[in-house]
Formats: C-alpha cells, sequence, structure tokens
C-alpha cells in the first residue's frame, strides 16, 4: 500500500480497506494542520467566505493526497471536506437498509442534470453503482448498460468546435462537441435568458462542453474538454486555462486570470496575489505599505510578479504569445460569492472579463503606449 508523506506524519493512502483507520489517521493529519474544521463543514462567525474556501481547499487538497487513484475516481464530484468524507462514509461504512433502499433508489432515479457534462454524469453513475456493490448489491454488465442508456436524454448530437479542429466530417469517425435535448433536459434558468443562452441554443440542446466521437454501432466515446479558446489579433490561438494553471506554480499567484482578444497582439493578466509571500517580498525589498492592495499597486510589486511568472513560463516551455505582457495585482480573492468562479472553483471569465474591464483596458493602454504593434487599429 502506498503512503502520503508529510513533514512531520506518514499515513498510507487508502486503498478501499480498513476505511476506519484512514479515517482516523487523516482526522489527526487534518487536526494537526489546524484543518479540522472543515470536517464539520461550518465556517467560524469571525472569519470570511473567501478564507473559508480557501481552507477548505486546503483541507480538501490533503484529502485527495492521501487517496489511492481507484478510489480518488469515485469521489471526482467532491468540491467540499464535509462532502467528500460523508461519501466515503457512504460507501465504506456499513449502511443500515434504509440506506441501502435509498442507493437503490438514488440509482433508479439517477438522469443527467442541468448544465452536466456526460463525463461527470457517468461518474455519478459509477459512484452509485460502487456503493451498492460495496454493501452487497451487485448488477450485472448488461443491467448497468440498461439503467445507464435510460438515464440519458432523449437526443444526442455532436456540433463542429473548428478552433479545436473538430468536426463532424472528420475520419475514420466524426467528431465534436456533444449536445443533447430532450424532456429531461432542463428548459432554463428562471428568469435568466442570459445564462441560459451560454448553455441552451435556439433549438433548446443543451451544449455539454464534452468532445466525442462516434463509434461504430453507435457507440459515443469522450475524448476531450472544449476549452476556452480565444485568438489573438496575429491569428494565434490561445487556450487560457494552459497559461493560468502554468502560471499557477508562480510562488506569488495564487489565483490568475489570463486575458486576450483579436483586436490585441498579447495577453495581459489579473493575478490575485499570495498576501505571506508578497509581503515578505516587501519587506526584504524594504517597502513600506498601509494596506494589501496598496502593495498590490505598486509598480515594483507587479514588476516583481511578472518577472517571475516569466521565469515559470519559460520553465512550463510556454510559446512567446503564450506569455502575459502586462499584469493587475489584487487582494480580493476570486470567489463564488463575487461571480468569478463557477461551483467547481473555476473562473468564469465573461464576469472576470467585465469584473476587471477597466483594469483589462488600462493594461492594454500602457502596453500600446510602449509598444505601438501591440494594438491592432481597425
Amino acid at each position: 500500500m502506498e503512503s502520503m508523506a508529510d513533514e512531520k506524519i506518514k499515513i498510507e493512502k487508502f486503498d478501499g480497506s480498513d476505511f476506519g483507520f484512514w479515517k482516523m489517521q487523516i482526522k489527526d493529519v487534518l487536526y494537526q494542520k489546524e484543518l479540522y474544521q472543515t470536517l464539520l463543514g461550518e465556517k467560524p462567525e469571525k472569519m470570511s467566505d473567501a478564507d473559508w474556501v480557501i481552507l477548505d481547499m486546503k483541507a480538501l487538497g490533503v484529502v485527495r493526497l492521501s487517496l489511492a487513484k481507484s478510489v480518488a475516481f469515485n469521489i471526482v464530484n467532491e468540491t467540499a471536506t464535509r462532502g467528500l468524507m460523508k461519501a466515503f462514509s457512504n460507501m465504506y461504512e456499513k449502511p443500515s437498509a434504509v440506506n441501502n433502499m435509498f442507493l437503490i433508489s438514488q440509482l433508479v432515479n439517477t438522469r443527467m442534470r442541468e448544465g452536466a457534462s456526460v463525463t461527470i454524469h457517468i461518474n455519478q453513475f459509477n459512484l452509485v453503482i460502487t456503493r451498492l456493490v460495496s454493501v452487497g448489491i451487485k448488477f450485472d454488465d448488461e443491467l448497468q448498460a440498461l439503467l445507464l442508456l435510460s438515464s440519458l436524454p432523449d437526443k444526442i448530437k455532436l456540433v463542429d468546435v473548428p478552433e479545436m479542429n473538430y468536426t463532424s466530417k472528420d475520419k475514420p469517425y466524426p467528431r465534436g462537441e456533444i449536445c443533447v435535448r430532450g424532456p429531461i433536459v432542463f428548459q432554463g434558468y428562471y428568469k435568466d435568458e442570459g445564462q441560459t443562452r451560454e448553455v441552451l441554443d435556439e433549438e433548446s440542446w443543451l451544449h455539454t462542453g464534452d468532445i466525442g466521437l462516434w463509434l461504430p454501432g453507435g457507440r459515443l466515446k469522450i475524448i476531450d474538454r472544449k476549452k476556452n479558446i480565444f485568438k489573438l489579433a496575429q491569428g494565434e490561438y490561445i487556450a487560457p486555462e494552459k497559461i493560468e494553471n502554468a502560471y499557477a506554480k508562480c510562488k506569488f499567484v495564487a489565483q490568475c486570470f489570463v486575458y486576450g482578444d483579436s483586436l490585441n497582439s498579447s495577453l495581459v493578466s489579473v493575478v490575485c496575489v499570495d498576501p505571506d509571500v508578497l509581503k515578505e517580498w516587501a519587506t526584504s525589498e524594504g517597502i513600506k505599505y498601509e494596506t494589501l492592495q496598496q502593495l498590490c499597486n505598486d509598480p515594483r510589486a507587479r514588476a516583481a510578479v511578472l518577472a517571475d511568472m516569466d521565469a515559470v513560463g519559460r520553465e512550463a516551455q510556454l510559446r512567446g504569445f503564450e506569455f502575459a505582457k502586462a499584469v493587475t495585482l489584487v487582494a480580493e480573492p476570486f470567489t463564488i460569492e463575487n461571480g468569478l468562479l463557477t461551483p467547481t472553483f473555476k473562473v468564469k471569465r465573461p464576469q472576470a472579463k467585465a469584473y476587471f474591464a477597466d483594469a483589462i483596458s488600462q493594461m492594454y493602454d500602457e502596453l500600446s503606449r510602449s509598444d505601438p504593434a501591440q494594438k491592432i487599429v481597425l
């Protein structure tokens, strides 16, 4: 059995056996790291929502790192520490007869949720199957297949994604974004036409964001995830999430949003800083400040962060046009509450663009003054 090594603690990775012993160990780890409060799921009154999100994500990371890959697959959809531990209790602690009936009911009533990807839906279905198997209730492959098919919408089609080179004319198999439509697909967000149109088109097809291909016999295989891609002025396609993931390794960066458009030839970025790292750097440089945001606005701080981002980018082998040429530093975290994150903690790009519109405009203005070629005038 593998183990997870910590500075002072070493525990065996949980592989599905001896849940009680692993549960005891992981509670001890979270207690020693002062993350135990997340198991209760109750935010302390004096703690901000942003700090609570960060605390819970730290605890969630500790728990996930203590799991074997075969076990971690079953909880990929859990985004909170308390929810993850409850899911494990349902799977590995001996359930009651009432709980068994609940699991069977959950399986029979499993349907593709509004806005969910096909991958997420299948993972949720398999999770219920795994929980039933763990309490001695098994299904043969044919019955599992029938139950899964009955949980899917009535109609499925593939839509071309030319920016990722996926089309319905691809050979030997058609490829594209998986779209579904049917009576169990939700009809839209209540009194929110804009958000509805983000996932439902004019013909009520739900765009899942998953890339699939049709195999012989009408089988559908998921091969990729539709990425947020845009084009710069010179025609280069940019996948911002790839760049943001690279910059996440920068010591100054807690969160990052990379932006570009077809009117500009370079990228800019907004970085929510790691306050401890930035303050420590300021102290070492003898820089005085009154508030964290004041320090974020200091040109010396921006230059230091951008230099570190450049170094990390080179290490990640980013291409020249994938480097952010300017950065704005902010102290306020991106959160669900301020509308910048989805419930799965991904950046809401349209909302982030609007939220940081002034900062983006200012960065491009500064870049165009230093290098007029950065801006394309129509």
